[in-house]
């Protein structure tokens, strides 16, 4: 998507509290693409989800996956995902 569009994209999900959900792999395994920056990155960070694994990275076996989730549905993460280890915080979490 072009980057003008992740702003307004961005934009739209700031000014109506809406939810942006990204998946996290745009470039990232091609060297050769300049990769965009993501909505997360261009927008504000209470208005955007940013979800990926780790499968195509390391092995399908692995099955781990992550979520950036907005300050707002952090909690809503860890009930929705009890067996996950969303409970611990990471430094960004402090943010």
């Amino acid at each position: 998507m072009p980057t003008e569009r992740r702003l307004a994209l961005a934009a739209w999900a700031r000014e109506s509290g809406g939810l942006v959900l990204e998946p996290a792999f745009d470039g990232l395994f091609n060297p050769s693409l300049s990769p965009r920056p993501s909505v997360l990155a261009l927008g504000d960070a209470g208005s955007t989800a940013m979800v990926g694994s780790f499968c195509d990275l390391l092995t399908p076996t692995l099955r781990l996956s992550f979520a950036v989730v907005p300050r707002r549905l952090a909690g809503r993460s860890r009930r929705a995902c009890p067996r996950a280890t969303a409970s611990r915080r990471s430094p960004a979490s402090s943010r």
